[in-house]
């Protein structure tokens, strides 16, 4: 299993923007200050993954197909937490 931990007010502006987009994680528990997404296999992690480029797509671009805002503090947490902090439970 596949896991990835983030701050919960990283974890709440995700689901502001889109509360389906966790919907392919096998489970999500909070304890404090954070959160960890558990992902079953790496076909879970992969629709997560498509999950939150389409959101971010749909929610984070300007008509003129640049990153508002939204996009760019999606881009950052995706970046920061999703990509360069994953871990493996055995």
């Amino acid at each position: 299993m596949l896991y990835f931990k983030l701050p919960v007010a990283e974890y709440e502006f995700l689901i502001s923007i889109d509360d389906a987009m966790f919907k392919n994680s096998e489970n999500i528990v909070q304890t404090n200050n954070i959160v960890q997404i558990n992902f079953k296999d790496e076909l879970q992690l992969e629709d997560f993954q498509a999950d939150m480029s389409g959101a971010q797509v749909y929610y984070g671009m300007s008509p003129n197909d640049e990153l508002t805002d939204i996009g760019r503090r999606m881009q950052d947490i995706y970046d920061s937490y999703f990509v360069q902090k994953n871990k493996m439970i055995s």
